[in-house]
């Protein structure tokens, strides 16, 4: 019997998977920049509400915990 990774429909289905990972992993990494350069210039420019809630909404838009918990407490700051 073949290996299932080699019938036409599977390399297919596994073609079709990488290209929307990667597509939905750079969609969300391209909003998670937007909205972290926006919190940051919203805390340069002294609204600090606004960039305490954009920090917050940030910290849901990666895929890193690292950045995760960064966002985290650069929201609290504002606070």
């Amino acid at each position: 019997m073949k290996n299932q990774n080699d019938l036409p429909i599977k390399k297919f289905q596994n073609f079709v998977d990488a290209t929307l990972g990667d597509e939905m992993s750079q969609g969300l990494e391209n909003l998670h920049t937007d909205r972290l350069l926006e919190a940051i210039e919203q805390a340069r420019m002294g609204s600090y509400a606004e960039a305490s809630v954009s920090f917050a909404m940030c910290s849901g838009t990666t895929l890193v915990q690292s950045h995760r918990q960064y966002c985290q407490n650069f929201g609290l700051i504002w606070v």
